[in-house]
């Protein structure tokens, strides 16, 4: 602790403490009086009556010399501060403010969010920051931004800023928004001082930060503490693209962060359709709950999770939601050529009793270009460049090896570098009657085979067989392929491997009656089904459906628009400004500002529409996972600058903590009391005034 002058200049004014001394040394004296005729000997004598003399009133000399010191000390404006102090006079500084805004800060401390306690605190440090320079203020969140180019100086624009401001859904960016704050202050001469106003997130502030001058003092100031949090830290929908009729499982994952066990109710809801399921989630542990949600037509559909019963401060997190698109019919080209009569039947009557299924028979040239999923036989040379333009596109092909004697199929499907052929070669082979090939399950843990764990659509390895392939030498010519079924003597039955951009089946399974009963089993259907929509080409979310918070959204139309207003509202109904860009090559609209949480609809109006638009796509913003977790650090852990204050806990204000606490008003104080006990004294006490009955005094003259 130490004292410091705001305006020493004015200290000299500290010598007019010297005047009540002075009075009593140099005062006149009450000459003796004496009995003359005349008074003309007795002016003379008192004209050269002066001489100094001891003070006799000891008390009234000290309390008017005490009033008079510190009435002057008033005037150079003593500060009593605690610690290194920014300024040591009353010279101007350039202040800077870095207020946290990522979603965090939407927290609830006391009534009121840590953001409202940021802005609050923001707007006491602008009020009582004394003689400024300039100032500016950097917005902490995921892209940071000042709110003046240079430093400015209006504090009242800041003010106003502050106070218009509100929360975002972001992560915030703290090593960026430090970075620009340093470099708003560089250029700027004399004293500068930099406020950091945050909840300093543990997730955020253990990043790796900027090394701060040393001649730049900075405060950093804690809103909040620890907090419990129950949130809703993800959502998936499965599979990524649904086919019509096709149920789709939507997954939520609800995290708990905080040390005891918290039971909450997550509802799930698509279009109509909604479904609630009760979860309990352990300390620092997260919960998953699935629920299966029907696809009823083709396009953009939105799942959406609501998480009720979290009791905790931070409602952000409790709402999720994801869109997708339901495609239209899977398309499945079936070549009759290449199968036998009996196998063809059965193939055209499984595929039509599939609803999501559009089936199309025709030659292999005709449907290379065409089909996403192409079941063949045998079609020899000419028709493997078809199939390698169906896996090329990401497509998948069906081979049913049939011909007699086997025709190889092209070497890029045998083994991989090393293996004992580089194509597969077989025959085909029939069995005893009295002794037919069984199946069995060879990886349980294959996506195909997930729905018949429970048995409620039987074993898909159930069936008798009397024809199949025989490979020259077994699973050995299949290295490198995901054998899935193989017959009991190990020979392979079905397997598959990634091919170009797509996927290839080794189907060596017999479905026409003559030479199988695994088609009459009720797995069969099921099974195939599974197959197809395991093949169904890979995809790859639009950029229009999901976006992250404080990123602007994009939507590219997928045909050319005639015309029409393209606008992007939010679920209230307020509009976001769009812009056209063609530096893609292409065309596509972009948000002009970044997106907050919510859902967003990109949607078309034309001329003669007088209400809304048509919506043609939607986009889903959600809140970060890194902002879930609300514990913080202490400031003293937080590496940026000294530190030099943190939350004002001790009963000091932030302008007291930085610029010292004024102490004029108590020398003031002590002046009044001064003068006040002076003229006590004097009604009370008096000065030693003879007593009335005292015979008078002459004054004698001096000799």
């Amino acid at each position: 602790m130490s004292l410091g002058w705001l305006q020493p200049g004015l200290l000299w004014f500290a010598a007019f403490a010297a005047a009540p001394l002075l009075v009593h040394l140099v005062s006149r004296i009450r000459p003796p009086e004496r009995r003359f005729p005349t008074v003309e000997f007795l002016r003379r004598a008192m004209s050269r009556t002066f001489r100094w003399r001891k003070p006799q009133d000891w008390l009234l000399l000290a309390l008017r010399t005490l009033a008079i010191a510190a009435l002057a000390l008033c005037f150079p404006q003593p500060v009593w501060v605690g610690g290194k102090n920014l300024l040591q006079s009353g010279d101007g500084k350039h202040l800077m403010l870095v207020v946290d805004r990522s979603a965090s800060m939407a927290a609830g401390e006391g009534g009121q969010s840590r953001f409202a306690l940021a802005v609050a605190r923001a707007v006491e440090i602008l009020r009582d920051a004394g003689r400024v320079e300039s100032v500016n203020l950097v917005w902490l969140d995921a892209q940071p931004d000042a709110v003046f180019p240079e430093m400015g100086r209006s504090r009242d624009r800041l003010e106003e800023m502050l106070r218009a401001a509100t929360v975002s859904g972001q992560r915030g960016d703290v090593p960026g928004a430090l970075r620009l704050a340093l470099e708003r202050l560089e250029n700027a001469p004399g004293a500068r001082e930099l406020f950091v106003l945050s909840d300093f997130q543990a997730t955020g502030w253990r990043e790796t930060l900027p090394a701060a001058p040393k001649d730049v003092r900075v405060f950093k100031v804690k809103l909040g503490s620890d907090s419990p949090n129950l949130a809703l830290s993800g959502l998936e929908v499965l599979p990524a693209e649904p086919l019509p009729g096709e149920p789709v499982q939507a997954l939520a994952r609800v995290k708990n962060f905080s040390a005891e066990p918290r039971l909450a109710t997550v509802t799930l809801t698509l279009g109509d359709a909604r479904a609630t399921r009760p979860v309990e989630v352990q300390a620092w542990s997260e919960a998953q709950v699935g629920l299966n949600l029907p696809v009823s037509k083709p396009g953009e559909f939105v799942v959406r999770a609501s998480l009720q019963g979290a009791d905790d401060a931070f409602a952000m997190d409790d709402e999720r939601a994801v869109v997708r698109l339901a495609r239209e019919a899977l398309k499945v080209g079936l070549d009759p050529a290449s199968l036998s009569p009996g196998e063809s039947r059965i193939w055209e009557r499984a595929l039509a009793a599939l609803p999501w299924a559009a089936v199309e028979k025709g030659t292999l040239a005709a449907m290379a270009g065409t089909q996403e999923i192409l079941l063949t036989g045998d079609a020899g040379p000419a028709g493997h460049s078809a199939m390698q333009a169906v896996l090329q596109r990401g497509g998948t092909v069906i081979y049913r090896p049939l011909a007699v004697p086997f025709v190889p199929v092209p070497a890029t499907w045998g083994g991989g570098p090393g293996s004992a052929s580089s194509s597969i070669q077989g025959s085909m082979e029939k069995s005893d009657v009295e002794t037919p090939w069984r199946l069995r399950i060879t990886q349980e843990e294959a996506r195909v085979f997930q729905l018949f764990r429970t048995g409620e659509f039987g074993d898909p390895a159930r069936g008798l067989f009397q024809s199949r392939t025989r490979l020259e030498k077994g699973a050995e010519d299949l290295k490198g392929w995901d054998i899935l079924l193989s017959y009991q003597d190990g020979m392979p039955a079905l397997a598959q491997k990634a091919a170009g951009k797509g996927r290839i089946w080794w189907w060596n399974l017999a479905v026409a009656p003559a030479d199988s009963t695994w088609a009459g089993e009720s797995a069969f259907l099921p099974f195939l089904g599974e197959v197809l929509l395991e093949s169904r080409p890979a995809f790859q979310l639009p950029a229009s459906h999901e976006t992250a918070p404080g990123q602007p959204a994009t939507w590219v139309p997928g045909r050319f628009l005639e015309g029409g207003l393209v606008t992007l509202v939010n679920s209230a109904g307020q509009e976001t400004p769009v812009q056209e860009d063609l530096r893609t090559g292409g065309l596509r609209y972009i948000s002009v500002n970044p997106l907050e949480p919510g859902l967003y609809h990109w949607t078309v109006q034309q001329e003669n529409q007088s209400l809304g638009g048509h919506v043609v796509s939607t986009t889903a913003v959600n809140v970060p996972e890194e902002e879930m977790d609300l514990r913080t650090l202490e400031v003293e852990a937080v590496n940026f600058g000294e530190t030099l204050a943190t939350s004002p806990t001790a009963g000091l204000s932030l302008a007291e903590l930085r610029d010292g606490v004024p102490l004029w008003p108590w020398f003031l104080a002590v002046a009044v009391a001064a003068l006040i006990l002076e003229g006590l004294v004097l009604a009370f006490v008096g000065r030693g005034v003879p007593p009335a009955s005292a015979p008078p005094v002459v004054p004698s003259i001096p000799v």
